[in-house]
């Protein structure tokens, strides 16, 4: 007997705390609506100054950035916050665990320059439009869980 999938809602293991940046709506949306199903805690931004603030106060497990903003460059941002004496402080720390950050517009990975750091680990760089299909897989693996397979 086959038992059935899991259901969408039920992907992942714990609830893993992921901040979007995106400034077109449809798009936060949809990368909204896949997390909170996949499980996910989710904060939304839409802002360069938003960049700034969650990373600068918060600790997320994932941070999916938009590149190019209305506001200016997310690479900008990133720049700025490394240089933020309490950023550094935080990241400085023994348990400071560096933000791992997707960034996603429709320009292409060799136009992407964000270096990593010891409080920056960028992971990957979607060209958009994503598919939700492969939104999902390709949360799925970052986040290190798969979704069960029928038996």
């Amino acid at each position: 007997m086959r038992e059935r999938k899991r259901e969408y809602g039920e992907l992942l293991d714990y609830e893993p705390r992921v901040l979007i940046i995106e400034d077109d709506h449809v798009a936060a949306e949809t990368l909204n609506y896949t997390l909170v199903e996949m499980g996910c805690k989710v904060s939304l931004g839409h802002s360069v100054d938003c960049v700034r603030q969650q990373l600068k106060n918060n600790t997320f497990d994932l941070v999916i950035l938009d590149w190019a903003l209305e506001d200016g460059d997310a690479g900008e941002a990133i720049l700025s916050l490394l240089a933020d004496k309490k950023f550094q402080s935080r990241a400085k720390r023994s348990h400071y665990i560096p933000q791992r950050i997707v960034t996603i517009s429709t320009a292409s990975i060799d136009e992407i320059n964000l270096s990593d750091s010891s409080s920056i680990d960028h992971i990957d760089h979607w060209e958009k439009p994503v598919l939700p299909f492969e939104l999902q897989s390709r949360l799925l693996a970052i986040l290190g869980c798969e979704a069960l397979e029928a038996v």
